[in-house]
């Protein structure tokens, strides 16, 4: 028996040596890996009739997109009114609002106020010939105003936006709205906008105003200037917020005379009031190509206003 035992193990090895074996693969090859470079765009839109007023109650089969010429087949659409804003609310502080310090600081609570919903997010910058940010984004409304009471105390000691520059003369319009869209909004999903309270005279970026748009619109961030024409007692200079607005979708309204009511209730409605679709670019991806977007009803007489493209990345 105790033989039996100690050959048993050899003769298992023997058999199992006489079963056919697999060939040897000498080398071992990874699967083949298939890769197809789909681009997902993302648009948000409004949609008005022919007096203004907005249009509700659209559907995905009463639009048709085109980039570059091109019909595209979209993939995804919805209504935005329910879903959480990101907001940035860029407040001059150039020498131009001398004197306008009491109504900016009540216009933007009041629009902070009205605005900002417990799903919501805002961020608040001061600017002049620099970029601070006051307050990161918080979905308090009571933290956004004291940073807004206390911009003077603060401003100075408050975080840089952007790269430290020296600057000449004292509104950097462009490079504040660069930057804010740059380091706190390309990488924050959903609805995302920027509302500038100040006159937009620009007078000492280093970036040019279309560099501006561009970031918006890469960024995908509609822009909103909420005009207070600033200091009366002073040379004007070029208000580029017209540019910014339209380039990005959104819109310019002059406040220093009018009812801060009715630019609130239009930025809120268009904001709660947009569509959103997607779809994959069926063109050929080339970087840093701009991509011109358009996107059209089935019914006439309807407006739609979208930012007009954006940049391969």
């Amino acid at each position: 028996m105790r033989l039996t035992a100690l050959l048993l193990p050899s003769v298992l090895t023997a058999l199992l040596w006489a079963q056919p074996q697999p060939p040897a693969d000498p080398v071992t090859q990874a699967p083949p890996v298939f890769s197809v470079d789909v681009r997902l765009v993302s648009v948000a839109f409004s949609v008005r009739g022919p007096s203004g007023n907005l249009v509700s109650g659209l559907k995905l089969e009463d639009f048709d997109i085109f980039e570059d010429g091109v019909h595209q087949d979209i993939r995804s659409f919805w209504r935005e009114q329910d879903s959480p804003l990101s907001l940035g609310l860029i407040i001059d502080r150039s020498g131009s609002q001398d004197g306008l310090e009491g109504q900016n600081f009540e216009t933007a609570v009041a629009f902070i106020r009205r605005i900002l919903r417990t799903q919501d997010q805002a961020l608040v910058v001061g600017f002049g010939n620099n970029l601070r940010l006051l307050h990161d984004f918080t979905n308090s409304s009571r933290d956004l105003e004291l940073a807004l009471l206390e911009a003077g105390k603060i401003y100075d000691s408050a975080p840089r936006i952007g790269p430290a520059v020296s600057r000449n003369g004292g509104t950097a319009v462009n490079d504040v709205v660069y930057w804010t869209a740059k380091e706190k909004f390309e990488s924050v999903p959903g609805r995302k906008a920027l509302v500038m309270l100040g006159d937009g005279e620009e007078n000492s970026s280093k970036l040019r105003v279309a560099v501006a748009t561009e970031e918006l619109q890469r960024a995908d961030v509609l822009f909103y200037g909420l005009n207070n024409g600033g200091n009366e007692k002073r040379h004007k200079q070029p208000n580029v917020m017209p540019y910014l607005a339209e380039d990005s979708g959104g819109k310019e309204f002059r406040v220093g005379s009018g009812p801060l009511d009715d630019a609130f209730s239009q930025i809120e409605a268009e904001l709660r009031g947009l569509y959103a679709l997607t779809y994959h670019s069926s063109i050929p991806a080339q970087a840093g190509q701009f991509r011109k977007i358009e996107i059209k009803t089935k019914y006439q007489g309807l407006t739609v206003r979208s930012r007009p493209g954006y940049f391969e990345k």
